[in-house]
């Protein structure tokens, strides 16, 4: 009898330790300081790992709430309990597409470094097309994620507005999401707001 109930003991335990393993979570619009982030913001002591990539640039305006403060967003991939990214996903889900996702989830974290790194940059690649440590092995071509932006940014003729290096950072994040990312000045392969 003993015995029994420390087999059913150890199963839940099991099932349990399976359904609150880590996973990767993709989340953009970090760090989560502004006052839409309370719900979320336990996340923040979940591990980040990989780099920041910039996601876009937080302006105040007339809707913004107290303590909200303009600057600079990253996206960033953390390593979070199973059971609160399956929450997330699944309200993130019920909010409908009229929003653009603001968490992806990714593979199991494995606990390994070095396999959770890569699995962080993958992610990471999806929120911005170049990354850092990406120039170390840059490839003879030009990827295909790139030339697309440039063509959008080449047939909108916009001009980013200079800024300091965050902001300008940020900024270009904005832009690549809204298909404004490159542009070709002269026919260089040096954009424009790299200069």
């Amino acid at each position: 009898m003993v015995a029994e109930a420390c087999a059913r003991l150890e199963s839940d335990f099991e099932a349990e330790s399976a359904h609150t393993a880590p996973r990767l979570l993709l989340v953009h619009d970090w760090p989560l300081t502004n006052a839409r982030d309370a719900p979320i913001a336990y996340l923040a002591a979940s591990p980040v790992i990989g780099p920041l990539v910039p996601f876009g640039y937080r302006r105040r305006d007339y809707f913004s709430e107290a303590g909200d403060a303009a600057g600079p967003s990253y996206s960033a991939v953390i390593a979070a309990p199973g059971h609160i990214v399956a929450k997330l996903e699944k309200e993130q889900a019920a909010q409908g597409g009229h929003y653009p996702p603001r968490f992806v989830v990714g593979e199991p974290a494995t606990g390994r470094r070095r396999t959770d790194t890569t699995a962080a940059l993958k992610l990471l690649h999806t929120a911005f097309p170049v990354l850092p440590g990406d120039a170390a092995s840059a490839p003879d071509t030009v990827p295909e994620a790139v030339e697309e932006q440039r063509r959008a940014r080449a047939a909108a003729s916009y001009r980013l507005e200079r800024g300091g290096d965050g902001e300008r950072a940020s900024r270009i994040a904005a832009s690549l999401s809204d298909g404004y990312g490159c542009w070709i000045p002269g026919g260089s392969e040096q954009t424009e707001f790299l200069k």
